[in-house]
């Protein structure tokens, strides 16, 4: 996670205090409806989706809470608002004419729920337990990555998804990101390192006959990270960018 102050955080942030933005355009065609499939089922049944393309996005059964976070790269903790956030399912479809990156992807989804659910929010700073990714004390264990390309984590399915990072062409701060929902709290990268690099990260091996308690999880990865990539997560209190949503329609309006 990014800290206090970094600039793409604060555009984001701010873009969500003013709502739909000219400089920020919608999608070419987008419909955002309630997922009630599972609705027998109580709130929460069945799993989420997100799948995206240069010129789509895909988000099927999805929480509120979940969309806010892809479109603005945020952990739960860091997001504030009605509990319905967190059990009411939608499918967002949305189509783009010509491809754009990402991060345009990510500013359209928040100007499209800006614009569907009456999103208002804001910012708020606050001192919250989270972990300094630093460099161990015998130094980085890492293959820098060479050449251009697109950076990729991927999952890797032994004993089961997740348990193995096939991680190329990334940055450590990327790294950081990635892994701060297994530990629970923000992880912000404090090692200086600026290049990107390959490696795989792999903490099935410290998962006695592949079956993990998440209790176990955020000592289990430190104990990986530091062992093979030479890098330690040190727990801290440090300042961080919250979204407090002031105003969320729970039925979007109508496509």
């Amino acid at each position: 996670m990014r800290p206090i102050g970094a600039v793409l955080n604060f555009l984001a942030f701010a873009s969500c205090v003013f709502g739909q933005s000219s400089t920020q355009p919608a999608f070419d065609v987008a419909s955002v409806k309630q997922n009630t499939v599972g609705i027998n089922e109580g709130p929460g049944h069945g799993p989420e989706s997100v799948d995206r393309t240069p010129t789509s996005l895909t988000m099927q059964n999805v929480r509120l809470n979940s969309a806010l976070k892809w479109a603005y790269q945020l952990q739960d903790y860091q997001i504030s608002g009605p509990a319905w956030l967190k059990s009411e399912r939608y499918d967002i479809f949305a189509k783009m004419g010509t491809p754009v990156p990402e991060e345009e992807l990510r500013r359209r989804l928040q100007n499209l729920l800006a614009e569907r659910f009456k999103l208002k929010c804001h910012r708020e700073t606050k001192v919250l337990p989270a972990f300094a990714l630093v460099v161990a004390k015998d130094g980085p264990k890492l293959e820098k990555a060479v050449g251009g390309g697109e950076s990729r984590i991927t999952p890797v399915g032994k004993p089961q998804p997740g348990f193995t990072l096939d991680v190329l062409n990334t940055s450590i701060s990327q790294l950081a990101d990635r892994i701060s929902g297994s530990m629970g709290a923000s992880v912000v990268d404090m090692t200086g390192l600026k290049d990107r690099y390959n490696f795989t990260l792999d903490i099935s091996r410290y998962i006695p006959g592949g079956s993990l308690n998440p209790e176990d999880m955020p000592g289990i990865l430190s104990q990986a990270v530091q062992e093979q990539l030479g890098l330690k997560l040190t727990p801290k209190k440090l300042p961080m960018e919250i979204l407090v949503i002031d105003r969320v329609e729970q039925v979007p309006t109508a496509n």
